[in-house]
């Protein structure tokens, strides 16, 4: 049976142009190279402070990369390279060598498990550290060991050397200035009256509804059956459900589902859903609602 393939990344530690060489001596500079930045998992900040605290010059980019068209390459075109025909029972993990004038290392793992999302809550540092059970892991360990291999002889040539990181290149996006004054919460006034003025061009249908309704599921007073009654009475085509996460079980919420289908008509769609407050969430493709993650007075989390 053919392995799975795995997707291998590069690490490239670069000594980068100057701007501090008395603040970054001896420091290797390590840029990571991502389709997109911190977003999606790719680049995991808690990851590169912790690299930094370890005595690092660390920053990220996501002009550098570009996809690589293989039909191109200069190498022999391979049938399927990223798989390689039945498999391989003991995979390298890592690879170092020396490349010309410089070094090159390979690390044969998904990005997830160490520099994209190794210290967040779902991956826990399991793989960086912790491990599993009674064994640790030294894989983080590993990850600087090569760091600082790679960044050696830029180190000593002594050119161009001498790159500090940025202050604001480790905060999390919602401690970011800039990020804060994008995505501030604008309030507009409610205006009932003006509800039935809008004016669509004749060839789109206006959709009236409502979100944000709760249900005996949760906080609410009323089953969906009756918010379909009332919601057909009121005209309206369609009625989102937002019942509380805390209050939801996996049986409430295939209910919810059941009830929403059950009372949906070719004129009224009823969705199900569930509101979601502080460092509550829902675990990305599960179906279910996970444990909600309490947060203490004072005490703030970053999930991304």
């Amino acid at each position: 049976m053919n392995m799975k393939p795995l997707v291998a990344f590069v690490l490239s530690v670069l000594v980068l142009p100057s701007l501090s060489s008395a603040a970054a001596k001896g420091k290797p500079a390590v840029l990571f190279c991502s389709p997109q930045g911190p977003a999606y998992g790719w680049v995991d900040l808690n990851y590169l402070d912790e690299l930094h605290q370890h005595g690092f010059e660390v920053d990220y980019t996501e002009s550098m990369t570009r996809p690589v068209d293989l039909a191109k390459s200069t190498m022999p075109v391979l049938e399927n390279p990223f798989q390689r025909p039945g498999g391989e029972r003991q995979p390298a993990i890592a690879a170092i060598r020396q490349y010309r004038g410089g070094r090159v290392a390979l690390i044969n793992q998904w990005r997830q498990f160490s520099i994209g999302s190794g210290t967040r809550f779902i991956f826990d540092r399991q793989v960086l550290s912790k491990g599993f059970g009674d064994r640790p892991s030294d894989f983080g360990r590993l990850l600087e060991n090569i760091y600082r291999w790679l960044g050696e002889p830029s180190l000593k040539a002594g050119q161009p050397g001498g790159y500090v990181t940025g202050p604001d290149r480790l905060l999390a996006p919602n401690q970011n200035p800039k990020v804060k004054r994008d995505y501030a919460e604008r309030v507009w006034p409610y205006d009932a009256a003006k509800l039935g003025l809008a004016d669509p061009p004749p060839h789109l249908k206006l959709f009236r509804g409502l979100i944000g309704a709760k249900t005996t599921y949760s906080s609410g007073k009323s089953t969906v059956s009756e918010y379909a009654q009332a919601a057909a009475a009121a005209g309206l085509d369609f009625l989102v459900f937002l019942d509380d996460f805390t209050a939801l079980t996996p049986d409430k919420l295939r209910s919810l589902k059941a009830d929403c289908d059950r009372s949906s008509s070719g004129k009224l769609k009823l969705l199900p859903g569930f509101c979601i407050r502080n460092a509550e969430m829902k675990l990305p493709g599960l179906d279910l609602p996970a444990q909600s993650l309490s947060l203490q007075p004072g005490e703030y989390r970053v999930l991304m």
